[in-house]
């Protein structure tokens, strides 16, 4: 692996797809490590600065999903995230390019599931143009444990039955 990808331990990466009428469209993309696998279908537009995701990603401790439209003057869709142990993909982030050592400051204990639906373009956050950005997400956790490498486990924050709703 070249040195900044040396942390995914890329096992293999196949895109398969075609450029027709300004869309780069990638109709079978997938990429595998030593311990994750994220696959899926882009469309690109480069002259309109749009995509078009359907991605999933499996790794250590948990599951994501984004389907949806991502554009400078509109999109839609939806992501969710499934951990179902937080301290394997804690750790498995650490082992990321680019994630800061004081990752490993941290332990981290449990499970939960974020889901996000968003409208609008990323333009309108910047330059007030498009349709205007709106995100809603919802955090569910039954029991977190989080504490630092310094803390004792009685000191640890948890967090039991959490359930949080944004908009």
């Amino acid at each position: 692996s070249p040195p900044g990808l040396r942390g995914l331990h890329l096992r293999d990466a196949v895109a398969h797809g075609r450029w027709a009428n300004g869309w780069l469209r990638l109709d079978k993309l997938r990429i595998r490590t030593a311990q994750a696998t994220a696959d899926g279908t882009i469309d690109i537009a480069l002259a309109s600065r749009t995509a078009r995701a359907q991605v999933q990603l499996q790794a250590p401790g948990m599951q994501a999903r984004v389907s949806g439209q991502f554009g400078a003057l509109d999109g839609h869709g939806n992501a969710t995230l499934t951990v179902t142990d937080a301290a394997r993909s804690r750790a498995w982030i650490a082992r990321l390019p680019m994630v800061p050592s004081s990752i490993d400051a941290f332990d981290v204990q449990g499970s939960g599931e974020l889901a996000a639906r968003w409208t609008g373009g990323w333009e309108s956050l910047l330059h007030n143009r498009g349709t205007a950005f709106s995100l809603t997400a919802s955090l569910h956790a039954s029991h977190w444990v989080i504490r630092s490498a310094a803390q004792l486990p009685d000191q640890a924050l948890q967090l039991r039955d959490l359930d949080l709703r944004a908009q």
